[in-house]
């Protein structure tokens, strides 16, 4: 009996989630195995999200431009992949103290983030 309630709350909220405008969200949790880890968690998805989370956060907090500078402009970054600070400074129109001043402040924004 325990097993056919659950069932039927289960069926209720995947109603409710599906009617919101979720219906293809829902539709790729339930029937595509690929988003789940081999544990059964939600594998990119939930990092997706998470992620886009984070970037919200610093875009709110007055970082918009440096944030998008830093995701969409390949030319602030070396061959390595490491931040060209100069480049970033052309790019933002900034002085260097004033890039450092912005990544230090990101920095304790994700830094309160993730010791919640």
């Amino acid at each position: 009996m325990n097993i056919l309630i659950e069932s039927i709350e289960q069926r209720e909220l995947v109603d409710k989630l599906k009617n919101a405008g979720h219906y293809k969200l829902v539709e790729t949790l339930l029937c595509n195995s690929k988003v789940y880890t081999k544990k059964g968690r939600l594998n990119i998805l939930i990092e997706s999200i998470e992620q886009r989370e984070l970037v919200d956060k610093l875009k709110n907090a007055g970082h918009y431009k440096l944030v998008e500078t830093l995701l969409c402009n390949s030319k602030v970054y070396t061959k390595k992949g490491r931040l060209n600070k100069s480049a970033a400074c052309r790019a933002l129109g900034c002085k260097t103290k004033q890039l450092e001043d912005a990544l230090a402040a990101c920095r304790e924004i994700l830094h309160k983030e993730f010791d919640e």
